[in-house]
């Protein structure tokens, strides 16, 4: 079973292959996405720490 920080990068990092979330936007706020995903800040910036580290160019 994947960790909830896990679980939330990998939603993102699928939103955005899949388009839905398109490249070069902006995500949600850090707050909407704790709304989202009803995790902590810290859960939060870890998910997207790993996004970052997938997507850079």
């Amino acid at each position: 079973m994947l960790s909830k920080y896990q679980q939330i990068y990998e939603d993102l990092k699928q939103k955005i292959e899949k388009n839905e979330i398109q490249a070069n936007t902006l995500l949600p706020s850090e707050n909407e996405l704790m709304n989202i995903y009803q995790s902590s800040r810290d859960t939060i910036r870890k998910s997207l720490s790993f996004l970052q580290l997938t997507f850079r160019n």
